[in-house]
């Protein structure tokens, strides 16, 4: 009688909760049609019709599998028939309905939160339902996460894909100025500018380097060149969970979705691929021989130093911090610890007798192989790169580095543009703040791990709690310093070092007995099934309700657009030099050609440098453009208006519009402007602006 009173129970909360988002359904109907139903029923758009009919057999559905779930048996004995074919059934799923809302004009029709919300509600609940093999049940713990992360995965996968196309102008505010950037690595021959003179690239090696690859192709086009930027954005995120997962014999399935939620988990940053490529090295060394495990994290520690300064001590502390973790080494290693240890004590007795105990053998192995993977990352990341620089030859053959860390250069860093640390908390340029979204990205994850230790189902002795909260620690201040730099703070990529740890560690946990915690949630109270649910569920809803199609109206002008653009620099450059402070992709991929590079003043370079209030910089920027020493500049369109913190991005703005906005505006005027796209053309101004709101700078001959 209890059973069925609590069955009852259940079920009436569900029917509660479902006329409330019926109520919600009802509402955003009538938001998005309001205007549409004053006339007769005969001139109702058949979209809105569509939506009351998803509206009906959504929440007769639900009332079916809550209330007479026995009227459903023959459709499970159906379901049970499909076998290995439901899981084809689940990714097309998936995959339409994120299509919808991705590419299809008709995410406009259904954009209220409620009415998208149901939708997807419906797609998990289809998902999770096939993905039961039993006849006897409608719904299964795993096959419920199992769906959550396919549906997630699927969502992540197609919106990086969602700037694939042939259109010519950036689609965001530093795309196609970044494409140049990547071509520069392999693709310099591209430009008409001196060979013998050095070009400054505002990216680091390792990210020309990997994004870069597809300029080897001669004639590649920028379709294959953002298909590779997609691909490059998502698929070694999978490859870093497949490698810090291992396969167990008989969970499969378990280990590809363990894949697939690292690249949710990760892309709540996002981060950036190289610094992923530089994990998976790190990864690969779990178990692996001493010798090839140290050249792996050599490689990964200067991968990573090439490809952002911050990252150079990474891959050593993961490395480190895993070994020290692990339950112990293959007994095929044990070999090279005692040659190792013989190297450095010699043949001390009392220390090989101490050595004799497999406890004391196993934790000095422990700390030997974490040392000297440490070692070997920073040796990598650091020192070979900087002993490098100080030989002449090798500086044109390897990436080298003339950094030398230091209390100076430390705080040089952290001073070079302002902090805002307000970006910690909600504002406009990131609604949940840094703080809030960090505990809400990984905050659940933390106390599943801290709990399992607690338990003691993950076994950690006092020495390796130092080390995780150790390197943890570093890599969180290091992480929320860089958010709350001014350019910074509206998402979570720069807790990215964090962000991957968090990933070892929950690998490690997993092996270690955290399987159990989400295989049986039984055993569980009910707290950390919550937690369970969240850690899946969080990272895979991202973006999900307010996900658009991307505007393609402007498209349709982008043919004549370019078409004006091209007979305006084809004038200009018979009169000097033409200036692509932005979209300077339109010469990578010859849509303009035989304009020679101007490469010192970019977007990007010029961007950080405002933020920065470089005053020596723009000295002699504003001397050129009072010389008019451009016939001809391509910009974004140029603001003159002050925004604050109110906005997007305000201070960014601020600084743009003080060191860039304004001077290039005062000696030069727009004779062409497109919306759309977010180009401007700029010709010479016969004298200096002579505007009350627009302060000229003072320019020094």
């Amino acid at each position: 009688m209890k059973h069925i009173s609590r069955n009852t129970l259940l079920r009436l909360i569900l029917t509660f909760a479902l006329t409330g988002l019926m109520a919600g359904m009802i509402t955003d109907i009538q938001a998005r049609f309001s205007t549409q139903l004053r006339g007769s029923i005969s001139s109702y758009p058949h979209t809105f019709f569509i939506a009351v009919v998803f509206l009906l057999v959504f929440t007769l559905a639900i009332l079916a599998q809550t209330w007479f779930p026995e009227r459903l048996g023959r459709m499970r004995h159906w379901r049970a028939r499909l076998r290995w074919t439901r899981w084809v059934l689940i990714l097309l799923i998936g995959l339409l309905v994120n299509w919808f809302f991705l590419y299809s004009p008709w995410s406009d029709v259904f954009k209220g939160v409620y009415l998208r919300g149901s939708i997807y509600l419906a797609a998990l609940g289809m998902m999770s339902w096939l993905t039961v093999r039993s006849s006897e049940s409608s719904f299964e713990w795993m096959g419920f996460l199992a769906a959550t992360i396919l549906l997630g995965s699927t969502f992540a996968f197609e919106q990086a894909f969602q700037y694939v196309s042939s259109y010519p102008f950036s689609q965001f505010w530093s795309e196609g100025n970044r494409l140049w950037d990547y071509s520069m690595f392999y693709g310099r021959w591209l430009y008409i500018y001196p060979a013998d003179q050095p070009i400054r690239v505002y990216l680091e090696r390792g990210r020309q380097s990997l994004w870069g690859l597809p300029f080897l192709i001669p004639g590649v086009t920028i379709l294959a060149v953002r298909l590779w930027s997609a691909l490059v954005f998502t698929v070694p995120y999978m490859f870093l969970g497949w490698f810090s997962f291992r396969h167990q014999k008989g969970q499969l399935a378990a280990w590809l979705m363990l894949g697939l939620w690292t690249f949710l988990f990760l892309n709540q940053g996002p981060i950036y691929s190289t610094l992923v490529l530089a994990a998976i090295l790190v990864m690969a060394t779990r178990k692996m021989r001493l010798v090839p495990a140290i050249l792996l994290i050599f490689l990964a520690g200067y991968y990573a130093r090439f490809s952002r300064l911050t990252w150079m001590f990474a891959p050593g502390l993961w490395a480190g911090m895993m070994a020290f973790l692990e339950a112990g080494s293959e007994s095929s290693n044990a070999g090279a610890y005692v040659c190792v240890v013989r190297r450095l004590f010699g043949r001390n007795t009392r220390l090989m007798r101490f050595l004799e105990n497999p406890d004391n053998f196993l934790r000095t192995q422990q700390w030997m192989r974490a040392i000297l993977l440490g070692i070997s990352g920073l040796m990598g990341g650091y020192i070979v790169p900087v002993l490098l620089n100080s030989v002449k030859f090798m500086r044109g053959i390897l990436p080298t580095s003339s950094f030398v860390l230091s209390v100076q250069s430390i705080d040089y860093m952290v001073d070079w543009q302002p902090l805002l640390w307000e970006r910690l908390w909600p504002s406009t340029t990131y609604p949940t703040g840094v703080a809030l979204g960090l505990l809400l990205a990984a905050g659940p994850l933390v106390i599943l791990l801290g709990y399992l230790v607690l338990r003691r189902t993950w076994r950690l002795d006092r020495w390796q709690i130092v080390a995780i909260l150790g390197v943890q620690t570093a890599f969180l201040v290091v992480g929320v310093i860089a958010s709350v730099k001014i350019g910074g703070g509206s998402n979570l990529h720069n807790l990215d070092m964090f962000l991957i740890g968090l990933v070892c560690l929950a690998a490690i946990d997993w092996e270690a007995g955290g399987w159990e915690l989400v295989n049986r949630p039984e055993k569980n109270p009910i707290w950390v099934s919550l937690l369970v649910v969240w850690v899946v569920l969080y990272p895979a809803m991202q973006g999900v309700l307010s996900a658009a199609a991307v505007d393609t109206k402007g498209r349709d002008q982008a043919d004549q657009a370019m078409k004006n653009i091209i007979n305006e620099v084809e004038i200009a450059k018979t009169k000097g030099e033409v200036l692509f402070i932005d979209q300077r992709q339109l010469l990578t991929f010859g849509y303009i050609k035989g304009v020679p590079l101007v490469p010192e003043y970019e977007k990007k370079y010029m961007m950080d440098l405002a933020m920065a209030n470089n005053a020596n910089y723009f000295a002699k920027f504003y001397t050129d453009l009072s010389k008019h020493r451009f016939s001809l500049i391509i910009s974004e369109v140029l603001q003159t208006y002050v925004q604050g913190e109110a906005s997007i991005f305000g201070y960014e703005n601020d600084a743009w519009v003080k060191w860039v906005s304004n001077p290039v505006l005062c000696y030069y005027y727009p004779i062409q402007t497109y919306e759309f796209a977010n180009v401007q053309i700029l010709s010479p101004r016969s004298a200096p602006l002579n505007d009350s709101n627009i302060k000229c700078p003072v320019v020094v001959n």
